[in-house]
């Protein structure tokens, strides 16, 4: 096959992929998207994952999906699963070179393999520590050892589309959420992955009443309609007290609130909808801000700071001081 034709069967590929909904996500525990002891279609990862490390794959018992442990097989760069972006304003033709790269993958037995969607490969980041000073990256490197972290935002390629004709992808290096208008023109990377299990979502995503979001997906319960209030005090010991303080204080529907972690909060981000991503029929109101977390950043360095999810874009980045002066919060249980 021509180089041409090669191209144009993987952008027919990447496509393809990228029209494939989520079927996996992120953190901590929920009660089940259909009732009671049933199983979430978006299983909510541990801030630290535990993986089945075999000899050519990682298992993830918790979401359900199975992961490339090398990059391998042909790729545009040097073989090794990288992918450097043609034009930094049009990425498609990179996604679906890592997209066909993955769906040409034969490993383990297996030859259903796939670009991963945001949730499921921000679901891999290990937020207990971060790769800063010298140490690993937010990632574990046994069952990774050929991880690629690089300097801040040298990401992997996802299959979820951005608004403008953007892809958002995902860095090891701290675990941030990004895409490739932030990027920079860096080389990106693609992890491939299969579902060992499969989960039909929800026709219904959500369920609203007295203020309150019964997201079917996770099974978790988001307030609809947060006060607008500046939750962030850099002088605050942890800074995110007044976002800890605002959640515990909600009577809303018998109370028991608090404030979700990252990988929860970055359940209800929708990319379908632009400025702000999130369904404003379900959630009115949220601000094209950023919306803290209470995971902290797991460098030693940074102790203090915590991730936040920008509800304007999609993205997840830890607060600094020196660009984040403003963020809101949604409180969850």
């Amino acid at each position: 096959m021509t180089q041409r034709g090669r191209l144009c069967q993987a952008m027919r590929v990447g496509l393809s992929l990228l029209a494939a909904g989520a079927c996996g996500g992120c953190s901590d525990s929920s009660d089940g998207a259909s009732g009671p002891g049933a199983e979430p279609y978006v299983v909510i990862n541990p801030i630290t994952p535990v993986l089945e490390i075999q000899a050519e794959v990682a298992v993830d018992q918790n979401t359900g999906l199975m992961w490339a442990r090398e990059q391998r097989g042909e790729a545009q760069v040097d073989g090794r699963g990288e992918f450097q972006p043609a034009d930094a304003a049009h990425p498609q033709a990179a996604v679906a070179l890592a997209a066909a790269y993955c769906a040409d993958l034969n490993l383990a037995g297996f030859d259903d393999w796939r670009l991963p969607t945001r949730l499921e490969l921000h679901s891999l980041v290990d937020h207990s520590h971060c790769g800063t000073e010298g140490g690993g990256p937010a990632l574990n490197q046994e069952a990774f050892p050929t991880a690629k972290v690089g300097t801040f935002r040298t990401p992997y390629w996802t299959s979820t589309h951005h608004f403008a004709e953007n892809q958002y992808a995902v860095g090891f290096l701290l675990g941030e959420i990004t895409y490739d208008g932030d990027i920079g023109g860096q080389i990106v990377f693609a992890r491939c992955v299969r579902s060992i299990r499969t989960k039909t979502p929800p026709s219904t995503p959500f369920q609203v009443a007295d203020g309150v979001v019964h997201d079917l997906r996770t099974g978790l319960h988001w307030e609809q309609q947060p006060a607008v209030i500046d939750v962030l005090d850099w002088n605050a010991s942890p800074i995110i007290q007044p976002a800890i303080d605002y959640c515990a204080s909600l009577k809303l529907d018998g109370g028991g609130f608090r404030l979700p972690t990252i990988k929860e909060l970055a359940t209800i981000v929708d990319e379908t909808k632009v400025q702000p991503v999130i369904d404003e029929t379900v959630f009115p109101g949220t601000q094209k801000e950023f919306y803290v977390t209470s995971t902290p950043l797991g460098c030693s360095k940074h102790l203090g700071w915590y991730w936040a999810v920008n509800m304007g874009d999609g993205v997840a980045y830890p607060m600094d001081q020196g660009y984040t002066q403003t963020a809101y919060a949604r409180c969850v249980r």
